[in-house]
């Protein structure tokens, strides 16, 4: 019966040890919805996000709806960016806190559309050597 109560205060112990390690995160998350100039969502936006914390970039594509998480980010600053081809690149930069879980909301217009003409010219040829 001893050993029952010893085995009990061990595994209680642990439990509540487990716990506070657990609640002393230091990552945060970064997450929110794409959307386009008429409300509607903006699937397949590639979202990356840069930090001198990370090594490397963090890249996710938004779901259908346009929603998008980030998960498991050190604190600190971060640049994010959203690219789709055919909408202008959004840029958004951010300070996270640890365990803070920061909406970043965007909306996405149209790429703007640009054109080049080159015009190229040359001699005429000519014929000097005719009878």
């Amino acid at each position: 019966m001893r050993c029952m109560k010893v085995a009990l205060v061990f595994a209680v112990a642990m439990l509540v040890f487990t716990s506070f390690a657990s609640a002393q995160s230091t990552t945060g998350t970064i997450s929110g919805r794409v959307i386009d100039a008429q409300q509607l969502p903006v699937p397949g936006v590639t979202v990356n996000a840069e930090s001198a914390y990370l090594q490397g970039i963090r890249t996710t594509v938004t779901s259908e709806n346009g929603d998008y998480i980030l998960t498991l980010l050190p604190s600190g600053s971060y640049k994010i960016s959203f690219e789709l081809s055919g909408f202008q690149t959004q840029q958004r930069n951010v300070t996270l806190a640890p365990t803070q879980v920061l909406p970043v909301d965007v909306v996405m217009g149209p790429a703007s559309v640009s054109e080049t003409v080159e015009v190229v010219g040359r001699k005429a040829d000519v014929l000097t050597q005719t009878a």
